[in-house]
């Protein structure tokens, strides 16, 4: 006969379990013990970690010196392996990076070599030498090089073509030039020497006189005058440019000089005509007259070959030999009036001296 457990008695006897097993398991192992176990759900299994790894054409710089800039003129710079430099600027040298630059690598007159394991952080930039890298150097900036190919120059870069630059100028162009600048040259000389024998007549007959009476003395001493007075000259204006009350006698000062250089020129000039009117029959020729044939050599050398060289469009042969021979004249004629019109002035005649008349010549005898 089934009997039936009231509910009370269960109730007593869960709570009389909780308190016997509780101190041992705790409640919470109770409350597993009586739960049906849960299934851990299965975790993912862990991913492989990824392997970053170099390029093969990457150089791997192992830094052992951290170093600034570097910069050398006259002699050329090497990184070395394990160091690490933020520019390099060489200067009639070279540059060899075999190790790190994180700036820039230049050199001027010289080439940049960037070897294997070297690595450069911007732009290479070689003036008038070749830039070198090896197939497992690294450049991430630009590599520019100017070559110099005399006579012209190229500029090869990493953008766009090729851009030639020629050292030499355009001959047509400077000998049109060369040629004005002679006729107006010339021609200002020769205006400019008529208004001095004319205003100063004078003193350039002295000149005149002194050259044709010792020009070899008269150059000389011109040629010195040129050595020592020219650089004092300078010396003189270069000190009146300093003080504010000098800087108006720097313009003085200059005309006067090359006032009275300009007479000593046609005195010298008018000298060498007046001679070759002489060999020809003239007495007392003008001075005006021997200014412009004296000076007829250098201006027809002078102009002749600067109209050579611009109608052949060169400047060799027979041309260069007529315009240096015009400049040689010129010259000549320089020296030799400044050395004139220093001796004219040192020798210039005593106004209080009596003049002497020579005696009257003896009455030629009456024949009868």
């Amino acid at each position: 006969m089934s009997r039936t457990v009231p509910a009370a008695w269960v109730r007593v006897l869960l709570t009389w379990t909780l308190v016997c097993v509780g101190p041992q398991t705790g409640v919470a192992g109770v409350l597993a013990a009586i739960e049906p176990p849960m299934v851990a759900e299965a975790a993912d299994p862990p991913a492989d970690p990824v392997k970053t790894e170099p390029p093969a054409d990457d150089p791997v710089v192992v830094v052992l010196h951290d170093r600034g800039s570097r910069v050398r003129i006259g002699g050329s710079i090497v990184v070395d392996r394990g160091e690490r430099v933020q520019d390099v600027v060489a200067i009639l040298g070279s540059v060899t990076v075999r190790g790190e630059v994180t700036g820039s690598a230049v050199a001027v007159g010289g080439d940049v070599r960037v070897e294997d394991g070297g690595s450069v952080g911007d732009e290479v930039v070689a003036i008038g030498g070749r830039i070198t890298a090896s197939p497992h150097a690294r450049i991430s900036g630009r590599a520019e090089q100017v070559a110099i190919d005399f006579p012209e120059i190229v500029r090869i870069g990493p953008d766009g073509p090729d851009v030639t630059f020629r050292v030499l100028p355009d001959w047509p162009r400077v000998i049109g030039a060369l040629t004005g600048l002679s006729f107006f040259r010339l021609g200002a000389l020769l205006v400019l020497g008529l208004a001095v024998a004319m205003v100063f007549a004078p003193t350039v007959h002295r000149a005149a006189d002194r050259a044709a009476a010792a020009p070899v003395e008269a150059f000389v001493i011109g040629l010195g005058l040129q050595v020592v007075v020219l650089p004092a000259l300078v010396a003189t204006c270069l000190a009146l440019l300093v003080s504010i009350i000098g800087l108006p006698l720097v313009p003085v000062v200059l005309v006067v000089a090359t006032g009275a250089w300009l007479v000593g020129f046609v005195g010298a000039v008018a000298a060498a005509g007046r001679g070759a009117l002489r060999l020809v029959g003239r007495q007392e020729p003008s001075l005006l007259a021997g200014y412009i044939l004296g000076g007829l050599p250098f201006a027809v050398l002078t102009l002749g070959s600067r109209l050579a060289w611009w109608s052949r469009g060169e400047m060799a042969g027979w041309p260069m030999t007529a315009a240096l021979a015009g400049l040689v004249i010129e010259g000549v004629f320089w020296s030799l009036g400044a050395g004139a019109l220093l001796l004219a002035w040192l020798r210039r005649p005593d106004p209080a001296a009596p003049a002497v008349t020579p005696p009257p010549a003896p009455p030629l005898p009456v024949q009868l």
